[in-house]
């Protein structure tokens, strides 16, 4: 396992998903880029971040998709929403760009406990 978790360290330093990265928080991930195929066998191209932070004791754990696009464009998405949620104080709720909040499915929301 430990081999496993220094590569998906690696990714963000070496890889891939260095274009993400937040200098504060370590992250842990990989990016993948799929293709399409299309009518007439035109291809595009989706590109997704799988990750994790931080790195030794994770918090938090996403996957960042991205429809005409690499993996290496949604690690910079994936970066920017850990750096957000990271980078605040601990008592200020994270603010979604849409003014909504995070879907919760109907089985999650149960165990939700409100104030």
């Amino acid at each position: 396992m430990n081999i496993i978790k220094t590569g998906l360290k690696n990714v963000m330093v070496f890889g891939t998903g260095a274009a993400g990265r937040v200098a504060e928080v370590e992250i842990a991930g990989k990016t993948g880029t799929v293709q399409l195929a299309k009518k007439e066998f035109e291809l595009d191209t989706q590109g997704f971040f799988a990750c994790y932070a931080p790195a030794d004791e994770p918090r938090i754990a996403m996957v960042v998709f991205l429809d005409k696009a690499s993996g290496p464009e949604a690690t910079v998405i994936a970066g920017r929403i850990v750096r957000k949620i990271f980078l605040q104080e601990e008592q200020k709720p994270v603010e979604f760009p849409s003014g909504g909040e995070p879907y919760i499915g109907e089985e999650e929301r149960e165990n939700v406990e409100t104030p």
